[in-house]
C-alpha cells in the first residue's frame, strides 16, 4: 500500500478549504484503491491558530516531517498555495513521487488518470516525478 502525504490550499476559506480536503480524502478512498492518505494539516488547523505566524511555521514544519515518510505528494485542490509550494519542494528534495491534480475536479476521468499515475509510482519505487 502507498502512503500518499495530500497537500490543498487552507488559507483565505479555512473552514470551506478544510472541507474541501476532506471531500478529496473521502473520493479517493471510494475511486482509487490500495493508498492511505495522510492529511495530518487538518488536525493540524483544529489545534493551531492558523492566523498565528508562529503556529503556522509549526504546523508547517510538523508536515514537512510526516510529508518525508511518505511515499508520495499528492497536490490537489484549485491553485497551488505558498504552504503547498513549500511541501512540494520538500517533498522533491526527498525524492518522492509527485502527483499534481491541482484544478482537477473529482471525477471518472481524474481518478483514472490517477490510477494510472500511481502504478507508475509503484513501478519506479521510491523516487521518480509522475
Amino acid at each position: 500500500m502507498k502512503v500518499i502525504y495530500l497537500a490543498h490550499p487552507v488559507s483565505g476559506d479555512v473552514p470551506g478549504n478544510l472541507a474541501e480536503a476532506r471531500r478529496w480524502i473521502r473520493w479517493l478512498y471510494d475511486h482509487v484503491p490500495g493508498i492511505a492518505i495522510v492529511a495530518t494539516w487538518i488536525t493540524e488547523c483544529e489545534v493551531f491558530d492558523e492566523g498565528n505566524p508562529e503556529h503556522r511555521k509549526l504546523g508547517l514544519r510538523h508536515d514537512l516531517a510526516v510529508l518525508e515518510r511518505c511515499n508520495a505528494i499528492l497536490l490537489v485542490g484549485p491553485k497551488l498555495s505558498t504552504g503547498m509550494q513549500a511541501e512540494l519542494l520538500h517533498a522533491e528534495a526527498f525524492r518522492l513521487h509527485i502527483l499534481t491534480f491541482i484544478g482537477f475536479a473529482r471525477n471518472d476521468a481524474t481518478a483514472d488518470l490517477l490510477k494510472k499515475k500511481l502504478a507508475w509510482c509503484v513501478r519506479l519505487g521510491r523516487s521518480g516525478r509522475v
